[in-house]
């Protein structure tokens, strides 16, 4: 990617923007190499109601309610990784107990991959517009 050093960790930078067919959206920015004082991977999602800020990876697992009067820090217990990979083997083996569909199926993980397969298209065709395969 132009800009980014020969030896960077993450020597490439994505934006994606998504619109559901509800009219919700979503934008995903990417940063590729990033140089910081405070290492992590942050993240914002902003609703309506207000915004949750925080923080995974490298010891900056944090989070945070913003709703535009206050904001108050959400407790964690644990870490994202490897404490994530537990609660999604948690949720398999709920799902198995439970004789139901996890959360995570396989076909949850195949609609990621569709939009994955969209953001590339869209990139090789310079940013246009793609719809997300079915």
């Amino acid at each position: 990617m132009t800009g980014q050093p020969d030896d960077a960790r993450n020597p490439w930078a994505a934006t994606l923007s998504m619109t559901a067919a509800t009219g919700a959206t979503a934008v995903l920015r990417i940063a590729g190499n990033v140089v910081s004082s405070a290492p992590g991977c942050p993240f914002w999602v902003h609703g309506t109601d207000g915004t949750l800020r925080g923080s995974v990876l490298l010891d900056s697992d944090r989070l945070e309610i913003d709703d535009g009067q206050a904001i108050t820090p959400v407790p964690l217990r644990g870490a994202w990784f490897v404490d994530g990979f537990a609660a999604a083997l948690g949720e398999l083996m709920c799902a198995v107990a439970e004789d139901r569909q996890p959360e995570n199926s396989a076909a949850d993980a195949a609609e990621s991959v569709r939009l994955v397969l969209a953001a590339r298209e869209s990139a090789e065709r310079g940013g246009s517009p793609v719809e997300v395969g079915t």
